[in-house]
């Protein structure tokens, strides 16, 4: 070859690029469910393409007051409490991958029990 000459490579590249993940369905406590003990396992349906989940909770439907707000979860379920009795709770939860952060879920609420004491003299 000669000093006049060029050689060009050309590379071509094929990728396969993952989708943002599904958006996830709320499964645990039931929408507007009552009673709910003040220590209690939220649990969600495993969303297509999640690697991680994100959850929030909240004493307001805006969660402009938040007790929970954790974005580090690996699985589809979160133990909370012990939660403040007689109080209702709003929920959501979305899913993440490489690819980006899926919608948040539904908002769900509870409420919290009342605590009951049982004396000596209870019947």
């Amino acid at each position: 070859m000669n000093a006049k000459q060029w050689v060009f490579t050309v590379l071509f590249c094929s990728a396969t690029y993952a989708a943002e993940p599904a958006v996830p369905v709320l499964n645990a406590p039931l929408q507007d469910a009552v009673n709910i003990p003040a220590r209690t396992l939220l649990i969600w349906n495993a969303a297509v393409g999640a690697a991680t989940y994100h959850i929030q909770l909240a004493t307001d439907s805006l969660f402009n007051d938040m007790i929970l707000n954790d974005s580090t979860l690996r699985t589809a379920s979160r133990m909370i409490g012990p939660l403040p009795v007689d109080t209702k709770y709003y929920w959501r939860v979305r899913a993440k991958n490489a690819s980006g952060v899926g919608a948040f879920s539904a908002t769900w609420s509870f409420t919290t029990g009342e605590k009951k004491f049982f004396g000596l003299f209870d019947q």
